[in-house]
């Protein structure tokens, strides 16, 4: 290192000047939009400078001559390496991107790809493990879920039928009052029968107590009809009349099957014919 020493301050000034001149010049023409390579020369420049210094002012007297050559060298010395930096630092950069950082980011790239395959490889590993697992239970759950199916079934069949055996035992007390409902109007009205219906015949309650509940009001009207006394009043055709055409319409409005509703529209018939003959015999003169 004090041999290179040596023979730095051996050097011509006008070498030294020219050399400094050269590599500035064409050092920043290359650099000059490299703002970083621009950086690193400069501290390049004071480090050298600095160097150069130290290890002369150990190797040389502290004569004033002496200390401003010794300063004016490490100038001239400074901005030599500073000119040459900007030339070489592109091209270790360069080279060093192009051998080293090339090299790692492909194989840092090629490691992170194996990596995301691998997880999705495992992602989907997982998916199937799962979509197999749900299948299984699936496939196992099937009995299960038949019986509910044909329970739900038997069960809404079974409402069904309960829904129409309530619906024909309310029908079949409300046939009977209509046929009757004459002769006992100031003991037993519509009123008395749509609150009995609704108290103790509503779709609440179990259809054979429905069905019982309807046999009891068929014997209360029963004995209504029975102990009625006759009216005093005399009816005539056109109320008789009336009544009919309001029973025929509230036994068509039922929601009765057609059988059952041709069935109470024919004791109708007759029961009107009845009352008709009966009418026309006490009408006699």
């Amino acid at each position: 290192m004090m041999t290179t020493f040596h023979q730095l301050l051996e050097l011509e000034w006008f070498s030294l000047a020219l050399l400094a001149a050269l590599s500035i010049a064409v050092g920043q023409g290359v650099a000059s939009s490299q703002p970083d390579v621009l950086r690193a020369g400069k501290r390049g420049f004071v480090g050298v400078f600095l160097c150069f210094m130290g290890i002369g002012l150990t190797e040389v007297s502290f004569d004033s001559n002496e200390c401003l050559a010794l300063f004016i060298r490490g100038l001239l010395i400074a901005a030599s390496c500073y000119g040459i930096s900007l030339l070489l630092i592109p091209i270790v950069a360069g080279l060093y991107d192009c051998l080293i950082l090339k090299p790692i980011r492909a194989m840092r790239y090629a490691w992170y790809c194996y990596q995301m395959n691998a997880r999705d490889k495992r992602r989907l590993r997982q998916q199937e493990r799962l979509r197999q697992q749900s299948q299984l239970d699936w496939d196992r759950s099937q009995p299960h879920r038949d019986r509910l199916a044909v329970e739900a079934e038997q069960r809404q069949q079974r409402e069904a039928a309960e829904h129409i055996r309530r619906e024909n035992a309310r029908a079949e007390c409300e046939l009977l009052f209509s046929l009757h409902a004459p002769e006992m109007h100031t003991r037993f009205g519509r009123p008395d029968l749509e609150h009995f219906m609704q108290t103790y015949m509503g779709n609440g309650m179990s259809v054979d107590e429905v069905e019982r509940r309807g046999k009891e009001l068929q014997r209360i009207i029963d004995q209504h009809r029975q102990h009625t006394k006759p009216d005093r009043k005399p009816r005539t055709i056109q109320d008789l009349a009336e009544w009919f055409v309001q029973e025929k319409q509230r036994i068509e409005g039922l929601p009765l099957e057609p059988d059952i509703k041709d069935e109470h529209l024919v004791q109708l018939n007759i029961r009107y014919a009845e009352l008709t003959q009966d009418l026309l015999q006490k009408m006699e003169p």
